[in-house]
């Protein structure tokens, strides 16, 4: 790759891990700049403001969700337009600069038991803290059959709407 296509990318990779660690309001053009080992003009040169690296760095993101939306939107059945719009934004990550919303190794598939390993026994290693975890399943499931709201029942366990939407799809 030649210099001047590789220095974009540069910029961008300095950028994403400034935006992730920093924040976007507190990187500034500066610290891109020193990151990549180039001057504040070099970098105008390739995006003359920090609004077009953000742009550049999100285009591909939002046209992916766009592309499931607009999948989403074929299904006749509402539920199944939400369960499509659901799955395709936790496929791509749900928009976390990490690229993963999905919890890996053994961690607990909701979080919604209570959080750490508060309701452990000494000894039992994950053991009651996946039983914990299929009795919140259960309650999930029983609040959302009696007609409480997907809503009241995420704030009830401090989760997303996205985690109790999983719930009812999961087999657990």
């Amino acid at each position: 790759m030649r210099d001047e296509e590789a220095t974009p990318q540069r910029i961008l990779a300095a950028a994403r891990a400034l935006f992730a660690t920093r924040g976007y309001r507190a990187t500034s053009m500066n610290a891109i700049a020193e990151q990549v080992g180039i001057t504040k003009a070099a970098l105008c040169y390739h995006f003359s403001a920090k609004d077009d690296l953000l742009h550049r760095l999100t285009e591909p993101l939002l046209q992916e969700l766009e592309g499931a939306l607009a999948q989403a939107k074929t299904h006749d059945d509402p539920e199944r337009v939400r369960w499509s719009a659901i799955e395709g934004f936790d496929d791509r990550g749900g928009g976390l600069p990490s690229g993963g919303g999905r919890p890996r190794g053994g961690r607990r598939p909701y979080g919604i038991a209570g959080r750490g390993d508060a309701g452990q026994e000494p000894g039992q290693g994950g053991r009651a803290t996946a039983r914990a975890e299929r009795r919140a399943v259960a309650t999930v499931r029983r609040l959302y059959g009696e007609g409480h709201a997907v809503d009241e029942i995420a704030e009830r366990f401090n989760v997303s709407r996205a985690t109790v939407y999983r719930v009812f799809k999961s087999q657990f």
